[in-house]
């Protein structure tokens, strides 16, 4: 049952991350991200959406150091 559980928050871990970094990135259709966010929790979509600015920042900032020096 544990391992059931783990892989069932996973999975949706999974789900939401991939519905947040699409929409962040602009690559799904609109009736296509309706769908997705229509099933997620409010709660993911923050803590996911945080996690994907802080990626592309950070991802931003290094690209620039890495260019500049």
């Amino acid at each position: 049952a544990t391992k059931e559980k783990s892989q069932s928050i996973l999975s949706e871990f999974i789900t939401n991350f991939l519905a947040v970094f699409t929409a962040f990135i602009g690559i799904k259709k609109g009736t296509a991200s309706q769908q997705d966010f229509s099933k997620l929790k409010i709660q993911h979509v923050v803590i996911v959406g945080i996690v994907c600015a802080v990626l592309f920042t950070g991802g931003l900032i290094t690209l620039v150091k890495f260019i500049t020096t």
